[in-house]
C-alpha cells in the first residue's frame, strides 16, 4: 500500500516517474545479519532491568487498572537519585 502511494506521489511530481523497488535481502544475508545482532546484544539482554524502568512500568500498570494514587514510584525515585547525586558533589566540593 505504501509503494503504491509513493508512486501516486512520485507521478504526481514527475509524470511517469516510478521509484526503485527498495533493496532486500537475501535469506543468508538476513540469518548472518540476525546472527551477529543477536551477539552484540546477547550481553546487554543479560543484564537485569534497572529500578527506574521496573517503577515506571508498574506505574504505568498502576494507571491502567486506575489504581493509579497519584504518586510516581519512578518521580520518587529520581529525586532521590538526585539527592545521591547532589550528596556526592557535595562530598567532592562540586556543584551540579
Amino acid at each position: 500500500m505504501a509503494q503504491k502511494r509513493a508512486r501516486e506521489v512520485a507521478e504526481d511530481v514527475v509524470p511517469g516517474h516510478v521509484p526503485p523497488a527498495p533493496p532486500r535481502l537475501d535469506r543468508n544475508a538476513q540469518a548472518r545479519l540476525g546472527e551477529q545482532l543477536r551477539a552484540m546484544y546477547d550481553d546487554l539482554l543479560q543484564q537485569p532491568i534497572p529500578d527506574r524502568f521496573v517503577d515506571l512500568l508498574k506505574d504505568l500498570d498502576d494507571i491502567e487498572q486506575g489504581k493509579s494514587t497519584g504518586k510516581s514510584r519512578s518521580a520518587e525515585r529520581g529525586k532521590a537519585d538526585r539527592g545521591k547525586s547532589a550528596e556526592k558533589s557535595a562530598e567532592k566540593g562540586t556543584t551540579g
